[in-house]
């Protein structure tokens, strides 16, 4: 696996630092990291993941937040759906 994505939200409490982590990770292990930002109260869920799917990823990292707690069954549905592993 070499082309992951990031699924957050900047305006989230606290996220921000689980992202630059984990792209400093990511560089280090040289793989490819596409952020997809999303904001609430009603975040495009659907084109992130269609974007996520665009660029051929193989894997999304869903940075937890309360925003994403709200629409998890949603995300869950989308991942699904668009065959991407997630965590």
């Amino acid at each position: 696996m070499s082309r992951l994505a990031i699924l957050w939200d900047p305006d989230g409490p606290g996220p921000r630092v689980a992202v630059k982590e984990i792209k400093a990770i990511a560089q280090a292990f040289k793989l490819d990291l596409q952020s997809l930002e999303v904001r609430g109260p009603n975040p495009d869920l659907e084109d992130a993941l269609q974007a996520a799917k665009k660029e051929r990823r193989q894997a999304l990292i869903i940075v937890g937040n309360p925003l994403f707690t709200q629409h998890r069954k949603r995300i869950m549905e989308l991942v699904t759906r668009n065959r991407l592993p997630s965590m």
